[in-house]
């Protein structure tokens, strides 16, 4: 139980100081923050919870990755606003969440293999 929680910690303390700057900069709201952010980390601390950390991980990373290329590309694209940063936001997340699936998926295909192969 201790490893899991220095796991979620050791995640949640970045992603909300992530959060809490580009909030103090005006980028995102609390709207936006429990609408999209929330739920992300919650499926990520419940994978953590589970021991499913790769996915956890690059999941929640994934999510920083998104919010901070979305603000560099509405920055580069201040005199022509567009809805390139969002998109790529949402990109950004939905593959990180699936790479981390894919990557969880092998590591417990493999942690199945070697244990058997302990066994005999």
């Amino acid at each position: 139980m201790h490893s899991r929680i220095k796991q979620l910690l050791f995640n949640i303390i970045p992603y909300i100081l992530v959060l809490i700057f580009f909030s103090y900069i005006n980028y995102i709201n609390l709207k936006l923050i429990s609408e999209f952010y929330l739920p992300i980390f919650l499926l990520s601390a419940i994978a953590i919870f589970f021991k499913k950390y790769y996915f956890g991980h690059i999941f929640l990373i994934a999510s920083q990755i998104g919010l901070i290329a979305d603000y560099l590309v509405n920055l580069s694209n201040a005199d022509t606003p567009n809805m390139f940063g969002g998109f790529l936001n949402v990109f950004i997340v939905v593959i990180g969440g699936i790479i981390g699936a894919i990557i969880q998926v092998i590591r417990t295909i493999i942690g199945v293999i070697i244990t058997k192969k302990r066994q005999l």
